[in-house]
């Protein structure tokens, strides 16, 4: 015996400042919003840095077709190329009431 599965795709968009959850290709069975809230969730694990707001669910007679993800990011890291420059640069380490230079 043989079986099928059904294949579907469900899409995270990136939106800058939040993140939409949908389906793409395919038609799953079941319960869709279970699905793209689970989406959602890995969503948010892969991005830690990130805080949920608020989820809006967007519906379609009756059924959750995409979910709508607002966040705030409370975790930046210094990507800044000057920072780390200009401690290479002059020897500076940080110390006890500011910088001091290390030779």
């Amino acid at each position: 015996m043989i079986m099928s599965m059904p294949r579907f795709e469900i899409i995270q968009q990136e939106m800058g400042g939040w993140v939409r959850v949908y389906l793409g290709r395919g038609d799953p069975t079941g319960e869709v919003a279970k699905l793209l809230s689970e989406s959602l969730t890995e969503w948010f694990c892969q991005n830690p840095h990130l805080r949920m707001r608020i989820v809006v669910p967007i519906t379609e007679d009756g059924d959750t077709t995409e979910l709508h993800a607002w966040y705030d990011q409370f975790q930046f890291s210094d990507f800044s190329p000057m920072t780390k420059s200009e401690v290479e640069k002059n020897g500076l380490i940080k110390g006890g009431s500011g910088f001091s230079n290390v030779n």
